[in-house]
């Protein structure tokens, strides 16, 4: 007779069992990713348990989180994202302000990354947020671009604020959109492959 094999979760411990053997799977490696989300063993604070999920493929994450009403989005450097999450500061830049888009992926004109990452903020936890009215931009005169779709706030707390991260760890080729600047028309944009939440942000290696 063939024995049946099939995995449960035990959720008072939160990690994969096998039924059969009754012994957990192997985590003992501390450089492993069990679960595959991106974060070795020693860093996941449940490695083998699917239901704590703190960093998720895009795709999954994206139909969440692509709502205009709810959230908007700071491009970035990886690290610059964890810095600002750690000090808990929004801080303003050379303009007085801090910038956002409503788009999850914006081309930042002018500015490239080697590590792409995008801050996602709740719309509603940014205190006096307000929209670039590009009809007059005497009033922000560094904010040039429409197909930014900018917003703008002065510094302040970071923490309630920031929903989570995402990795922009591919690239593609696309041509730039009618509206948007630049001498070519073609440009290689990085691509949004993992989103990152909680503890994670600080454990989570970029793998651009």
């Amino acid at each position: 007779m063939k024995l049946f094999q099939y995995k449960k979760v035990n959720k008072n411990v939160g990690g994969y069992f096998n039924s059969t053997i009754g012994k957990s799977l192997n985590t003992s490696n501390p450089l492993r990713d069990n679960d595959r989300d991106g974060v070795i063993n020693m860093h996941d604070c449940q490695p083998n348990n699917p239901f704590k999920k703190e960093v998720l493929p895009w795709e999954v994450a994206k139909k969440k989180l692509l709502s205009k009403d709810k959230y908007l989005y700071h491009k970035t450097e990886f690290h610059t994202a964890k810095h600002i999450i750690k000090t808990n500061k929004l801080k303003a830049g050379a303009g007085g302000h801090f910038s956002m888009s409503e788009d999850y992926n914006p081309n930042v004109i002018y500015k490239e990354y080697n590590n792409p990452t995008v801050l996602v903020l709740e719309k509603r936890k940014l205190k006096g947020v307000k929209k670039i009215d590009y009809n007059k931009l005497h009033e922000h005169s560094d904010i040039k671009f429409k197909s930014e779709k900018e917003w703008i706030i002065k510094s302040q707390p970071a923490k309630k604020a920031v929903k989570g991260i995402i990795l922009n760890e591919t690239t593609r080729i696309r041509k730039l959109n009618p509206d948007e600047p630049g001498m070519s028309r073609t440009i290689i944009a990085s691509q949004p492959t993992r989103y990152v939440t909680g503890k994670d942000i600080q454990r989570v290696k970029f793998k651009g």
